[in-house]
């Protein structure tokens, strides 16, 4: 079966990946009949008892996560007053707080804006104005960046994993305080996240994608795989059902595109196991591997040539892995043979945007 054959199969009426017909911006686009509606629903629909989020030693189920993104959410209407459409930042590394706090925002009709964790002071003071932010939440680095007096006294700051100041509100103290989401209607054109470009030929620019946008790419991704499936009469290599339970190892930024959906946001959709890390370390990763049985694995090309190297150095079991995907550059034809044959049950992917 070819690959039009498959698509028209496996989105004809009745099936998972049914398409029809909605009018976008006075454009008549096709869209996935089961879909869900917006970010809250794919969050709300995630909740069991399944391990959500791990980074160190802290694990978090998926049910417990939304709890915690419901707790944080109240605070956010009624301590803050963020309604549908406010921008919120967030300016943190990859804590398990990054994804509480996209999904409590995205949750209530906020707009997440995600801050280049690299950026200096005035970067960031720059893209908080691009954007229109009346609220961040920052770690302990973005908040000694962030210098209110230059002008940013407009900001109210939540801080994660820092000092004690009273510049901010520690997270911690809204997270103990009980609430419930409330009704709040999202349509699926409504605007969800800002992700900035790199700035290579001037100031970064703040991209904007809808809730739509953004189940697009994952059910479209979902869609791909099943197509592969069906070409080939099943799973194809490196797709085959995992030994372990799933799980993916986040090495990649949160307020990039590769952190954010191919991982955080991909894995609510499989009910699957994310494993942050503080900072991107091959050696790091590959203990991971072997210790959470990783199963999947996203990152630049550089990055899965790492992990290639430091594999091929540790005497660790990497059998978990089954796909290593990568982005944003060409990878060298020797790192994809290399990965082939470093890790025996995967196989590289590359993926476009």
């Amino acid at each position: 079966m070819d690959r039009a054959r498959a698509i028209a199969k496996l989105t004809a009426p009745g099936r998972k990946y049914e398409l029809q017909n909605v009018c976008v911006n006075g454009n008549e686009v096709k869209w996935f009949v089961n879909a869900p509606t917006s970010l809250r629903q794919l969050i709300s629909e995630a909740r069991c008892e399944k391990t959500f989020f791990v980074y160190n030693d802290e694990r978090y189920t998926f049910e417990e996560f939304y709890q915690r993104a419901s707790n944080l959410g109240r605070r956010l209407i009624d301590d803050y007053g963020v309604k549908p459409g406010d921008r919120v930042a967030i300016g943190l590394r990859n804590y398990p707080e990054w994804a509480l706090a996209f999904a409590a925002i995205t949750s209530i009709g906020g707009i997440v804006a995600g801050l280049n964790a690299w950026w200096e002071s005035d970067e960031l003071e720059y893209g908080i104005r691009h954007i229109g932010a009346k609220v961040a939440i920052v770690d302990q680095e973005r908040l000694d960046r962030v210098k209110l007096q230059s002008g940013l006294d407009f900001l109210t700051l939540i801080s994660v994993r820092s000092e004690p100041c009273d510049r901010a509100t520690p997270i911690d103290q809204l997270l103990r305080q009980h609430g419930e989401l409330p009704d709040i209607q999202i349509e699926p054109d409504d605007d969800a996240v800002i992700l900035f470009t790199s700035g290579s030929t001037g100031h970064p620019k703040g991209s904007v994608s809808t809730h739509r946008n953004i189940i697009a790419a994952l059910l479209s991704w979902e869609l791909d795989l099943a197509v592969l499936a069906t070409i080939h009469g099943g799973a194809p290599k490196g797709q085959s059902k995992p030994h372990y339970p799933d799980a993916a190892l986040l090495g990649m930024p949160l307020f990039h595109v590769n952190g954010l959906l191919a991982v955080l946001l991909t894995s609510f959709r499989r009910k699957r196991k994310t494993v942050a890390m503080y900072k991107w370390d091959p050696n790091v990763a590959v203990e991971l591997v072997e210790a959470e049985k990783i199963v999947s694995f996203v990152g630049t090309p550089a990055m899965t040539g790492d992990l290639m190297l430091a594999a091929q150095k540790q005497d660790k079991d990497v059998s978990s892995l089954l796909a290593v995907g990568g982005g944003g550059s060409a990878r060298a034809e020797s790192q994809v043979k290399g990965i082939d044959e470093t890790f025996k049950n995967a196989k590289p992917y590359t993926g476009w945007g």
